[in-house]
């Protein structure tokens, strides 16, 4: 799977009341020793996310596709947060890269389904030969 590449997969091992497909995708944080790492998301909390990052054009991060920063919330706005963790990514339609803003919620959220989908994530990996070249 490509670095910032958003891909819809099946939930493969659906237990009752949990979405029967998510979208997942690769980021590599630039403030974590560049770790990267797999993200389960829903579609409403990419719209959420995509919709955040069009509000706010004056955070957008710069960085390459797929890259996940922290930003600083420069138009502040009563009750909005501090920081967002924002990240450019590429929709599964091929379309234009789109700049996502996520809290640290979000972000926790789709973290700890990607921990309880280990065979979702398993079955979208590509070869350590492929992850050279993203």
């Amino acid at each position: 799977m490509a670095l910032g590449r958003i891909t819809r997969v099946q939930n493969t091992n659906r237990k009752f009341g949990s979405h029967s497909e998510y979208l997942i995708t690769k980021v590599q944080a630039d403030y974590s020793s560049s770790a990267e790492e797999y993200l389960l998301f829903t579609d409403h909390e990419l719209d959420v996310g995509v919709a955040r990052g069009s509000l706010n054009p004056e955070d957008h991060s710069g960085y390459g596709v797929g890259i996940l920063t922290v930003v600083e919330n420069k138009n502040r706005h009563f009750g909005s947060r501090d920081t967002y963790y924002a990240v450019n990514l590429l929709p599964e339609d091929h379309g234009d890269t789109a700049h996502y803003l996520f809290t640290v919620e979000d972000l926790e959220k789709a973290r700890v389904r990607a921990e309880r989908n280990p065979e979702d994530i398993e079955a979208n990996k590509t070869s350590w030969f492929a992850d050279l070249f993203d």
